[in-house]
This record gives C-alpha cells, structure tokens and sequence, in this order.
C-alpha cells in the first residue's frame, strides 16, 4: 500500500514539474515578439494588394464607359 502511495506522490511530482515548465514555456512565447514583423509585412501585402485590385477596378470601369462611349 505504501508503494502505491509513493507511486501516486512521485507521479503527482513529476506532473507538476511538468505543467510548471510549460508554464514558463508559454510565459516565454507570450513575451517574445519574434515574428511579429513577419505579420507586418503580411498585413502590409494584403493593404496593397486591396489597394491594387481598387485601382485595377476603377480603371476597368473607366475603359469599358468610354468603349461603350465608341459603339
């Protein structure tokens, strides 16, 4: 029985080293800023490529009113 005992507190112990070490794990990745100007740039891609697909819209627009203008 008291095996059993031992076995539960040593496997409790090791459990909660375990989830402390992830704790400080997680604690590292939520104060770590690596990457962030990955998703920057990302941002930034999407910004021009809405702007782009505006322009290209407008300048479509633009040509098919005076090619109908023509007829």
């Amino acid at each position: 029985m008291i095996r059993l005992v031992v076995l539960f507190q040593m496997l409790l112990g090791r459990a909660g080293s375990y989830v402390a070490g992830q704790r400080r794990v997680l604690r590292t990745a939520m104060s770590d800023e690596r990457g962030s100007v990955t998703i920057e740039h990302v941002l930034w891609a999407v910004a021009v490529l809405a702007f782009v697909a505006v322009v290209v819209g407008a300048i479509g627009a633009y040509i098919n009113a005076k090619v109908g203008e023509i007829r």
